[in-house]
């Protein structure tokens, strides 16, 4: 057996969060709706995650 530690992680939101958001295309607060997309960033030994949102 090997000395390694191996994790399986899956994420499955039911919901994303619909945060209001003042567009700048339209100019008007609006409710942001998730894209489905995420981005992630890792740094060292810290991963920062960020839903990608668009009007």
């Amino acid at each position: 057996m090997s000395g390694l530690l191996r994790i399986h992680w899956a994420i499955a939101p039911q919901t994303a969060p619909r945060p209001l958001i003042n567009c700048n295309r339209c100019g008007t607060v609006r409710a942001y709706c998730s894209s489905g997309k995420f981005r992630v960033n890792a740094n060292g030994k810290r991963i920062d995650v960020w839903l990608i949102y668009r009007c």
